[in-house]
């Protein structure tokens, strides 16, 4: 159900999508941007910040029978134009560049090294987040003269990958790791899946979590599972979240709180 079946209620009413009246305000924050393309701009810091690229994960599907095209050429094409688009000065990739856990595959090497030399070729610093899918990489990463960490703090902001817990605090945090998505059904039964961006609080403080990257990496479906993979997740309560859902290169719209959206 793309975003543009977008309907208005009962007499030129609020917008509805599945039935589900939109909150007025579409897809911008007080302090920060979600993106149709899958990136969260944070102007007052100048970052913009993307998560789990999983670059090479198309390989390990052909590995299991799946017979996939690469994916990449997307990807590159929605960063390049974000910052493009947007001018930032920092570029957060918060982890899980790569997908592989052990020694990166051929794909990934090139993936990696293509998409590493294409950005530096723009105007805008990198800055790498290690999640748990990074291991094998930290001497590619030298060779770049680019530094690969377990969390940065810009500003009033941290970021992390989302897979531990952080070791310090801030006003806002961003997080990857979960690929939120959510699950809506059309008037005719029909299922439709979103990558989500989450909107909420860990232990006071302001908490985003960003969807993947990947087209085929749509992760946990909140709407649905009980079960979340971040541990500052499960320490949250969720179902007070906001999720902003994305159609990539489309738009971003702003849904009621997840515990509106169960078992729709």
């Amino acid at each position: 159900m793309p975003f543009r079946t977008l309907r208005r209620g009962p007499h030129g009413g609020q917008a509805q999508i599945a039935g589900i009246p939109l909150p007025e305000g579409g897809g911008v924050l007080l302090w920060g941007k979600p993106l149709e393309n899958l990136g969260f701009l944070i102007e007052d810091v100048g970052v913009l910040a993307i998560a789990d690229l999983h670059l090479g994960y198309e390989e390990v599907l052909r590995e299991e029978g799946l017979f996939v095209s690469s994916q990449y050429p997307k990807i590159k094409e929605m960063i390049l134009e974000m910052v493009s688009d947007h001018s930032p000065e920092i570029l957060v990739v918060n982890g899980d560049f790569k997908h592989e856990f052990g020694e990166a595959s051929l794909q990934e090497w090139v993936e990696v090294r293509d998409l590493i030399e294409s950005l530096l070729k723009e105007e805008v610093k990198l800055v790498f987040v290690r999640g748990n899918h990074d291991n094998f990489i930290v001497t590619l990463m030298k060779k770049y003269g680019l530094p690969l960490e377990l969390e940065v703090k810009i500003g009033n902001c941290l970021f992390l990958h989302g897979h531990r817990l952080p070791s310090q605090t801030a006003e806002k945090i961003i997080i990857g790791h979960e690929h939120p998505s959510i699950l809506l059904r059309d008037e005719f039964g029909t299922k439709f899946k979103y990558k989500a961006f989450l909107i909420g609080k860990y232990a006071g403080k302001e908490l985003v979590v960003l969807p993947s990257m990947h087209p085929l990496a749509t992760g946990t479906v909140i709407n649905r599972e009980k079960s979340y993979m971040s541990p500052l997740l499960k320490l949250t309560g969720i179902e007070e979240f906001t999720p902003y859902l994305a159609e990539p290169g489309v738009a971003v719209k702003k849904f009621p709180k997840i515990k509106e959206l169960f078992n729709i």
